[in-house]
């Protein structure tokens, strides 16, 4: 039998099934259960898990191991469905550790009761939210090079204190849509005291009635939305002046030239430019920078459309 086995086992595991197993056996107490898991090569030639328990059965006079009594269970399918659940977790696990988006899970240190008033969750919120989870995306939004610096930081932290509205707001809404809320703004700050703004996306982790913590991501969008308000800016200064010089008309081709001026019929002298000043002339040249940019935005926004 022992030629047998060492015939069918697999060849790593023949020194835990084999020596390390035996010598186990060797010291143990008579109601002790020694245990091991090997590999087998079944008739087919397939390889199957199969974990053996075994007991001191008899002793000699002396108290050495005479013989050992054993069990073999085959567990192949118990160890396959292992190593998907393990596959599964480490495909996961890279997922939240390369993703460009900020990714976390935010635990209550003392868990929330759900029956409370929403007030009273928001304060606790701010008490007992921490970050015990987080990707490196994460940590750079913040100014870190390193996950682990967030690790422990407090909600209220990192929300530059509990007193900023908007962010108050961003949890209401998560408990009134049964602890899940999508594209909810909050306003925090990094290390260095620079304001981020974040869309986020959070769903809660209940349990017996009571909030354990929150699973979320986060995308900065602090620099989108300075561009969007200076572009706001800038159309509102073009339409405050289009308005004001209501018969001010020119032509503009494809390259933002002035190639034909239409003079205002007001009687008014010094209002406008003489026409020669503009004809040839591009937008560039002739108007201040940020009335420029607005300016051409709309030109080529124009010409997309036509």
């Amino acid at each position: 039998p022992l030629n047998l086995f060492h015939k069918i086992i697999h060849p790593s595991d023949l020194h835990i099934a084999h020596t390390d197993f035996v010598e186990k056996m060797r010291h143990a107490k008579d109601d002790e259960i020694v245990e091991a898991e090997y590999r087998l090569r079944h008739a087919n030639g397939a390889l199957h898990w199969f974990r053996e328990r075994a007991k001191v059965f008899i002793r000699h006079e002396n108290g050495d191991l005479h013989q050992y009594i054993s069990f073999l269970q085959n567990i192949n399918e118990n160890k396959v469905n292992e190593e998907k659940i393990l596959e599964s977790q480490r495909r996961y696990r890279n997922f939240i550790k390369y993703s460009t988006d900020g990714i976390y899970y935010m635990g209550c240190s003392t868990p929330i009761s759900i029956d409370l008033p929403v007030e009273a969750q928001l304060e606790m919120y701010y008490e007992v939210g921490q970050i015990e989870e987080c990707n490196i995306a994460m940590a750079k939004m913040y100014g870190y090079d390193n996950s682990s610096k967030l690790l422990g930081l407090r909600i209220a932290d990192i929300h530059a204190g509990p007193h900023l509205e908007e962010n108050k707001n961003s949890f209401r809404a998560f408990v009134r849509q049964g602890y899940r809320v999508e594209n909810v703004e909050t306003i925090e700050e990094d290390i260095n005291g620079n304001t981020k703004i974040f869309t986020n996306q959070a769903v809660g982790v209940i349990r017996d009635g009571h909030l354990l913590g929150i699973w979320g991501s986060q995308q900065d969008i602090t620099n989108k939305r300075a561009v969007m308000e200076a572009l706001k800016e800038s159309e509102a200064l073009q339409k405050a002046v289009l308005k004001a010089l209501p018969d001010l008309k020119f032509r503009i081709n494809k390259d933002g030239v002035y190639t034909a001026i239409y003079p205002s019929t007001s009687k008014v002298p010094g209002i406008y430019a003489k026409p020669e000043d503009f004809l040839h002339k591009s937008i560039n040249d002739m108007m201040p920078a940020y009335l420029a940019k607005g300016m051409n935005y709309n030109l080529q926004k124009a010409l997309a459309t036509k």
